[in-house]
């Protein structure tokens, strides 16, 4: 299975459906209710906050692993 992350905008709403838009990513790493994710494929990095039910849920690209 190929991955689309070249054709998803740099910040997109995701609100409790992470592993639907993403279902081929790996946790990284987590920090201050953020989870680093990255595609098994083509190896994107993405910055997901942790799902709350008071807050919108956003997935960033990034292009860089360190300080994150």
């Amino acid at each position: 299975m190929k991955c689309n992350c070249r054709d998803q905008p740099a910040t997109q709403r995701v609100d409790r459906m992470i592993r639907q838009l993403f279902p081929e990513f790996d946790y990284v790493d987590t920090a201050n209710w953020k989870a680093l994710l990255r595609c098994r494929h083509c190896a994107q990095l993405w910055a997901v906050d942790e799902w709350d039910k008071y807050q919108i849920q956003l997935a960033v690209k990034i292009t860089d692993e360190v300080d994150w």
